[in-house]
Parts: structure tokens; C-alpha cells; sequence
């Protein structure tokens, strides 16, 4: 058996403004702990997001090229979800599904394991590893600590059981002690774990060379990665080699790439456009790798929508327009003196017709759109710059198979019960304001008379259901889509988050409300009484 596990061959990558590596070669060797230091923003990170399939060749901001070989497959041909099956990572900032258990996360990577793990033994191996790595199965990852955040990540990572586990910067912002503890777990998990290799990627490297097999060094000034002794390190970093140089553009340079970048962001924009519209409609069918996770997510986006403070807000959002528009269509009627017996009872029918068919659907929506578009936007916006879709990637899973469906799905069945739950709020209150207005209306002989174009003989729907579901499922369709594009971006701050929220909310009402236009001409055409 060859003993490189990792082959990179001639490999080059640059951006839009600079060139991070060339004709690059080296090879990570099977059971092994090999080192990768650089200095902080020589590019260690995409490195290892291309050595680990996240980072494909057809991204736009980068141009890559050459090959990684992994047991003579190159993973730069790799399909952008369909890989990674062989690479673990564990992320620096950890990656965990914030919102589920430590034993719920370890079961994520059970499922998505390109080694199917009997369900009766995934209990036995969860205590083992939480046990084997000192970790409180009944902690919750809220309240957990750096250090027991970074065992549970590394517990999930060996629960989806790859051939390497890379580890990002594993001792990023720790003291001396911590750093040295987490050097000897990296140690311990290896010897136990991990037999056929693993690949630490970091500028701190005093605590692991003693650990390590094998040293790459990522050298910023040849902008090559090549194997080195553990003294010629020091050397080349008391020669002050670890120092990332700034590089020079002149203008003339600068425009050019800037001009390169903006066509192949525009080219990659026309293509992507319709082909995410294509993936948009396919996503709202539940074709999901595990069926327990999608329903996971599916309940979670569910509860996100529909719950307490949805029904509360709408209810009263509900209350406020059915008591408004009684109150102030019969209290300004004009020639009120004159024309209160004579259209009293038309205006009560066109209150109801208008309120079920127009009024209470397209104020629904725009309210959906703010307050669950809102929050939907931020709980992807935080996976993504929590890293949870990076990990979700790590172990070959798309997060648009969960996020996506997960949000599609949801809102195609919360739009439609929480526009009627509005209706039945604005309608009780709607009669009741009447009630109180003309006493002199029984109150059955009132609601026959709200009623009275919405009901169809003994049809249990009303007159115009079909038109309220139907655009109902447009908009909420659109919103979950609005939601995961804007909120899937990638987030360098919480800054970039709350971006997006308002985006979100922009473009989500600007899209209900037109949905509601385009459809108010399909659906009033022709005459509908």
C-alpha cells in the first residue's frame, strides 16, 4: 500500500488580488501527524478548505489549478456536495449545531457516514467516545466551554469515521496550558482513533512539533508548501520567513483584476441564476440523505414559523384590521343619515369578501415576510458564520438538502394556516364591531350576511380557497428561497448578519407584494359574484 495518503501535484492559487501558492507539490503520508504552518493570512485556510473538497475549483473568487490526489482520485473534480467523504475537519470555531445535543450531534455524523453504523451500536460508541475523550454527555453545547467545545467537535469528526481528520487552528486563542492539553488530546485521539492520518493546520506550532511526524511549511514569500526538519523551521522562522509580505499591484494591475473579477463574477451569474432556480424547485421535494435529520430541520424551521409568537402577532395583527375596517366603513359611510339602511348589508358582504380574498392575505404575507423571514435569514446567517454549513459540507451533505427544504417546506405549510388563523381572528372581530354598531342585526343573520359571497351550498370551502392556497404557496415558496440565498452568503461579522436580515426582509416583502398583484389580476379577470 502507498504510504502518501494526500498527493498534491503542481497545484497554483491566486484571487482577485493575489496569488497564494504555485506550481505547489508535497503529500500527507498514511498514519501520520503531519504539521502545516504558515503565517496568519498566508492561506492555510483555503488550502485546507480545497485539501477537504469545501473549496471547488469552479468557485468564482478563485482560480485553481493542478491536482490532489487522494488514493489516485482527484478531488478537484469532485462535484461541490458530493465530496469529502474521506476528510474530517474540525473547525476552529467549532462547527456544531448549537441548537441540538452532544449526543444529537454525534448522531448527525452517524447518519451521514460513509460507513453505515447499525442504530443499536451508535449508542455504545457515542458513551465510548464521549467517555474515551472526558466529555458530559448531558451537557449542553450552550453551556459548554472552548475546550469541551473543541472534544465535541473532534468526537463528532471521528463518529463520521474518515480516512483523515484535518484540524484548523486548534489552539487558536488558548493559553500555553490549554494549547499544550489540546497538542497531547490531538496526540491521544491519533494513537486511538486515527490510524490513517492526520493534518494540523496552524501558525502556532511550539506545542505540536514534539507530536509531529512530518512538517510542511507554507512559505509565503515562495508561495510554494514543501516538508521541512523540525531545525530548519526554527531557522527559516527566526529568518523571519513565517511573515506574510504584502504584494505590490500597480493600478493599471489593480483595475485589470478588478475588471477580470467583475466578468467572471457576471458570466458565473447568468449561468448560476437559472440553474438555482432549477435546484430551488427540486429542493422543495424532501430528497434528504437521512430522513430523521430532514424532519429535524423540517420541525425546526415549523416551530420558527408558526409557534406562540406567530399566532400571538398575527391574531393581533388579525384583530386590529377586522375591528378597524367595521369601525371605520360604517362609521364615515357618505350621507350616513340616508344610506345606512339602504347599503349597510352590501358593505358587510364586500367587508368580508375583501377581507377573506385581499385584505387579510396580503397583509399576512407581508407580516410573514418580515418577522419569519427575519428570523429565518439569521438562524442560517449564524450556521453560516458559525461554520455549521462548512460542517455539514465536511460530511458530504448539502446544506441546502436540510436548510433549504427544511425553510421550503415549512413555509409552504405555515402561509397558508396562519393566513386562514388571521382571517377567522379579523372575522370575529370584524362581526363583533358590527354587533355593536347595528344591534338591530341578529347576530346569525350578520354572519349569513358576511358571508354570503365566500359561501358555495354545502361546500366546505370557501368561495376563492383555491386562489387564497395558491398564492399562499407562491409566497411562501419565494420567501423560504429569498431566506436561504441571502442568509447561505458568506459572513465575515455579525455585522455582515444583520445585513442580510434587512436585505431579507426587503426583498421578501417587495416579492408578496408583487406575488399578490400579479395574482389579484389572474383572480378578479372576470366577474367573481
Amino acid at each position: 500500500m502507498s504510504e502518501a495518503l494526500i498527493t498534491v501535484k503542481n497545484l497554483c492559487i491566486r484571487t482577485e488580488t493575489r496569488s497564494i501558492l504555485t506550481q505547489t507539490n508535497f503529500q500527507i503520508n498514511r498514519g501520520k501527524i503531519t504539521l502545516l504552518i504558515g503565517g496568519s493570512g498566508g492561506g492555510k485556510t483555503v488550502l485546507l478548505k480545497i485539501l477537504s473538497g469545501l473549496l471547488h475549483k469552479s468557485h468564482p473568487s478563485f482560480y485553481i489549478d493542478g491536482e490532489i490526489l487522494f488514493e489516485d482520485k482527484n478531488i478537484l473534480q469532485w462535484q461541490n456536495h458530493a465530496k469529502a467523504q474521506d476528510v474530517g475537519i474540525v473547525f476552529q470555531d467549532y462547527g456544531l449545531l448549537d441548537n441540538y445535543s452532544i449526543e444529537q450531534n454525534i448522531d448527525f455524523a452517524f447518519c451521514h457516514s460513509r460507513n453505515k453504523i447499525p442504530v443499536k451500536q451508535r449508542k455504545a460508541m457515542f458513551l465510548r467516545l464521549t467517555e474515551k475523550l472526558s466529555i458530559n454527555p448531558h451537557l449542553h453545547i450552550q453551556h459548554a466551554s472552548g475546550g469541551q467545545k473543541r472534544r465535541i467537535a473532534i468526537a463528532r469528526t471521528l463518529a463520521y469515521n474518515p480516512e483523515v481528520i484535518v484540524y484548523d487552528e486548534p489552539t487558536a486563542g488558548l493559553d500555553p496550558q490549554m494549547a499544550q492539553n489540546v497538542a497531547q488530546l490531538i496526540q491521544k485521539t491519533h494513537n486511538e482513533f486515527s490510524k490513517q492520518g492526520s493534518l494540523i493546520v496552524t501558525h502556532d506550532y511550539e506545542e505540536f512539533l514534539p507530536i509531529a511526524d512530518h512538517v510542511l511549511f507554507l512559505d509565503p514569500a515562495k508561495k510554494r508548501v514543501y516538508e521541512v526538519s523540525k531545525d530548519q523551521l526554527q531557522e527559516l522562522i527566526t529568518a523571519g520567513y513565517l511573515q506574510v509580505p504584502m504584494e505590490k499591484q500597480t493600478q493599471k494591475n489593480k483595475w485589470l483584476r478588478k475588471t477580470e473579477h467583475f466578468f467572471i463574477a457576471t458570466c458565473n451569474w447568468s449561468i448560476q441564476t437559472p440553474i438555482r432556480l432549477a435546484q430551488a424547485i427540486m429542493r422543495t421535494l424532501p430528497l434528504w440523505r437521512s430522513f430523521k435529520w430532514g424532519t429535524r430541520f423540517f420541525v425546526h424551521y415549523f416551530k420558527m414559523l408558526s409557534f406562540l409568537s406567530s399566532i400571538f402577532y398575527l391574531a393581533m395583527a388579525g384583530a386590529i384590521i377586522g375591528s378597524v375596517c367595521a369601525y371605520f366603513s360604517f362609521k364615515f359611510l357618505p350621507y350616513r343619515h340616508i344610506t345606512r339602511q339602504l347599503i349597510t348589508e352590501d358593505v358587510l358582504t364586500a367587508l368580508g369578501f375583501g377581507l377573506y380574498r385581499v385584505i387579510i392575505p396580503i397583509f399576512a404575507s407581508i407580516l410573514i415576510a418580515a418577522r419569519s423571514g427575519a428570523a429565518v435569514a439569521s438562524d442560517i446567517g449564524n450556521r453560516v458564520y458559525l461554520q455549521e454549513t462548512d460542517s455539514m459540507r465536511s460530511m458530504a451533505c448539502a446544506p441546502s438538502s436540510y436548510l433549504q427544504t427544511g425553510s421550503i417546506l415549512a413555509f409552504l405549510v405555515s402561509i397558508p394556516l396562519l393566513t386562514f388563523m388571521t382571517f377567522l381572528v379579523a372575522r370575529f372581530f370584524c362581526l363583533g364591531v358590527f354587533s355593536i354598531m347595528h344591534p338591530e342585526y341578529h347576530p346569525i343573520l350578520g354572519d349569513a350576511i358576511f358571508h354570503k359571497l365566500l359561501r358555495e351550498g354545502s361546500s366546505f370551502f370557501y368561495r376563492g380557497t383555491g386562489w387564497l392556497i395558491a398564492k399562499s404557496l407562491v409566497c411562501g415558496w419565494g420567501l423560504a428561497n429569498i431566506c436561504y440565498y441571502i442568509g447561505m452568503r458568506a459572513k465575515s461579522s455579525a455585522k455582515d448578519i444583520s445585513r442580510d436580515i434587512t436585505f431579507t426582509v426587503i426583498w421578501g416583502t417587495l416579492f408578496v407584494m408583487v406575488t399578490h398583484a400579479a395574482f389579484a389580476f389572474l383572480e378578479f379577470s372576470k366577474k367573481v359574484y
